[in-house]
């Protein structure tokens, strides 16, 4: 996925405060700050290969709470 289509995910979500970039209960974190982090070794494996999937992740971690 690229950063478009991951940006328009984020966009879609219900009651996104923009000026949040980082995850929070409420909301996932912002496909900026994910597609700087996936750079990062071991990110991808604990929180998704592509924005979408960790989208997926985020809510069924929400979900458990």
């Amino acid at each position: 996925m690229d950063y478009g289509k991951a940006l328009e995910l984020y966009n879609s979500i219900e009651s996104i405060d923009n000026t949040q970039l980082t995850e929070s209960e409420t909301q996932p974190m912002h496909p900026n700050l994910y597609f700087q982090l996936i750079n990062i070794r071991g990110f991808t494996n604990l929180n998704g290969k592509t924005y979408t999937e960790y989208y997926e992740k985020w809510k069924l971690r929400r979900s458990k709470k």
